[in-house]
């Protein structure tokens, strides 16, 4: 679906889209999607109209952090290499939250004088005005080209990183709450086939239910849903459709 048509499905049947706020979400989701796809899914986060400063780590406020100790690596490298390398071989990048984180990381500083750390200026947010600011960019993401896309979705092949796209673009999606009553969905098919084909065979009806349901499966659309073919009258799927189109011999004649 369209991310605006993922969420309408997610507040309808759950709570809302998927908000990812650590390392331990990306993986957590990156097991459900199926091994078969490859794509992109969609995401609660999207393009906000404000910047806001927030912690790299994902925490909602500046006061509240809790310091678990801070550590200098004597390696170069620009804001997000450093942030990444922080998340793969330690926690993440460190934080100051009062005069007295300054006073201790100014301790380790010898040189460089300046020392990244966690705090970014961002306009991203979840739509459901969730505060959390963990972000997991893929590289040159976000983009700052005009017309890039307004909404976000996870990487099946990229370690579950994050791009942007257009809102409009269809992909499955992630939702997160307990499943509400899902009603049932009938969709009427159509088949065409040359000369004669025996469309009520039941091994037929098998095979071309099971390729719709690896088709879902592809899709990340299917999970524990039941699809089967309703029946009619005489226990039969499909009939058949009988074109009738105007004799071309027939003339109509004036007077």
């Amino acid at each position: 679906m369209s991310w605006p048509e993922a969420q309408s499905y997610c507040r309808e049947r759950f709570t809302d889209l998927a908000t990812v706020d650590s390392m331990g979400d990306v993986n957590r989701l990156l097991n459900i999607v199926d091994a078969g796809y490859n794509g992109s899914v969609w995401i609660e986060l999207k393009r906000g109209t404000q910047n806001r400063w927030g912690w790299s780590n994902g925490d909602d406020t500046l006061a509240q952090y809790k310091s678990t100790g801070d550590i200098r690596i004597a390696l170069f490298k620009n804001w997000t290499e450093a942030q990444s390398y922080c998340r793969m071989y330690h926690t993440d990048l460190s934080i100051i939250r009062n005069k007295e984180d300054t006073t201790r990381l100014r301790r380790i500083i010898v040189y460089p004088e300046v020392l990244w750390f966690g705090l970014f200026l961002d306009s991203w947010e979840w739509s459901d005005k969730w505060s959390r600011f963990f972000r997991y960019w893929a590289a040159g993401q976000p983009s700052k080209r005009s017309g890039s896309g307004d909404c976000v979705g996870m990487l099946r092949n990229n370690s579950g990183k994050w791009a942007q796209y257009s809102c409009d673009l269809q992909q499955p999606f992630f939702c997160y709450g307990d499943e509400k009553l899902v009603r049932k969905q009938i969709v009427r098919l159509k088949l065409s086939c040359n000369g004669k084909c025996a469309v009520n065979d039941h091994s037929l009806l098998t095979a071309i239910l099971n390729k719709i349901s690896e088709k879902l499966k592809s899709m990340g659309l299917q999970n524990d849903s039941k699809i089967s073919w309703r029946k009619g009258e005489g226990e039969e799927v499909f009939h058949e459709e009988i074109n009738r189109t105007a004799n071309s011999n027939n003339k109509c004649r004036g007077p």
